[in-house]
């Protein structure tokens, strides 16, 4: 599916989305779709590319999809070791697995790759998967902000939802 019939299809779906396409400094076409969630700031920008195959690849006859959204999560180095052992609990309840934590630059992304068949048509697929993200996102993002911003423990956000 091209990914500009993405852009129309999720528009379709009320979301706000755009079509960039590849350039010398974006490497890839990318739909950006506008996600607001509750108890963030401002609205997420969830970004999709269609991973390319390669000739050598394995998974030949299916379409790789890059779900990415760079949460505004700055974490500080007190805070990093209750994200880490936050992060993998949260996984496990969310929808779609997907939370990390960039290391090297201090902050919280979601991060979910979506298999298809090739031949399939991948449309109703991709739009119900940024409804789950939207969905993960709308539920858990806050949740993790206030661990990355020390005002609760891993143990406190874990303790709620159980």
């Amino acid at each position: 599916m091209d990914l500009e019939d993405v852009r129309d299809l999720l528009f379709r779906e009320t979301f706000a989305a755009t079509f960039d396409a590849a350039t010398a400094e974006l490497p890839s076409d990318r739909v950006n779709v506008s996600l607001d969630v509750e108890r963030i700031a401002s609205p997420l920008q969830l970004q999709i590319i269609q991973i390319p195959a390669s000739p050598n690849d394995q998974a030949a006859g299916v379409a790789m999809y890059q779900f990415y959204v760079p949460i505004p999560i700055g974490v500080s180095e007190a805070a990093a070791d209750e994200v880490r052992r936050l992060l993998p609990a949260v996984n496990l309840v969310a929808p779609l697995m997907g939370f990390n934590l960039h290391e090297d630059e201090g902050f919280v992304y979601f991060r979910y790759v979506l298999l298809t068949p090739a031949s399939a048509t991948a449309g109703p697929t991709i739009a119900r998967t940024v409804w789950l993200i939207y969905f993960t996102l709308d539920n858990l993002a806050a949740d993790v902000a206030e661990v990355a911003a020390g005002h609760r423990t891993a143990a406190q956000v874990l303790d709620d939802d159980a």
